[in-house]
């Protein structure tokens, strides 16, 4: 969450938040307004202009983290909703099962043949 807390702020001064999810939203420092979003969540500030200093109050709030089959569960429901999503996932897991299977070596072979590391 981000609670605002300049009196006299306009766009002009900067300091916008940018929603750099969601390309259509800039939100303008105005007081007393508490802007919440769920996180992680892709966003910056535009530099203040001029000499005034942009007063906020952020923080976020931890949940338990779940277990691993409320993990799972979670996944599950989430990729049924955008199957797409899965394939990042999937190249994740080959990408890593091939590393596990053949570690990459660094050096030469000659650098092995000769005992060096």
């Amino acid at each position: 969450f981000v609670l605002f807390l300049n009196r006299q702020w306009d766009e002009d001064d900067g300091g916008l938040l940018l929603d750099e999810e969601d390309s259509d939203k800039a939100y303008t420092p105005s007081f007393n307004t508490l802007l919440h979003y769920r996180i992680p969540r892709w966003h910056s500030v535009t530099p203040v202009r001029g000499k005034k200093t942009l007063a906020v109050v952020y923080g976020f709030v931890l949940r338990k983290r779940p277990s691993l089959k409320e993990r799972a569960q979670l996944f599950v429901r989430e990729t049924a909703k955008n199957p797409i999503a899965l394939g990042p996932f999937l190249l994740m897991c080959i990408v890593s099962l091939r590393l596990y299977l053949f570690p990459i070596r660094f050096g030469s072979k000659k650098e092995e043949e000769a005992g060096g590391a």
